[in-house]
């Protein structure tokens, strides 16, 4: 049984805020989702597929670690990522990333790094 909570499911990120700006970016349409079960984490670009990767992640109730990603490519091993920049459209700047949970309920998840703000829906 998995001790997540609410951060168990389906999230399509659908804004993206930066800080130092104040200007938010709609992101909806370009179908990007992080999906937590269990253990494991998954980051999909449902548009392209240029991306999908599953991640390690440590969860308590006011911050989100995402590291340690891999590609998901099963007949070579699901090889680390060397390179942060396939992660940017979801918002992680780095391989070992800690966000501030700023919201997180059955339907709405809001996480917070240095310089953004990400905004989820649930599916």
């Amino acid at each position: 049984m998995s001790h997540n909570g609410h951060l168990d499911g389906f999230w399509q990120l659908t804004r993206v805020d930066t800080l130092a700006s104040g200007k938010s970016v709609d992101v909806g349409d370009k179908l990007l989702f992080l999906s937590v079960e269990c253990d494991m984490l998954r980051l999909s670009d449902q548009l392209t597929a240029t991306v999908d990767c599953f991640c390690r992640f440590e969860h308590n109730n006011t911050t989100l670690r995402i590291y340690n990603p891999c590609r998901n490519d099963r007949p070579n091993g699901d090889p680390p990522l060397t390179d942060a920049a396939p992660l940017k459209p979801f918002g992680i700047e780095s391989l070992d990333q800690t966000f501030d949970i700023e919201r997180l309920s059955s339907g709405a998840m809001t996480l917070c790094s240095r310089d953004l703000r990400l905004h989820y829906s649930k599916r």
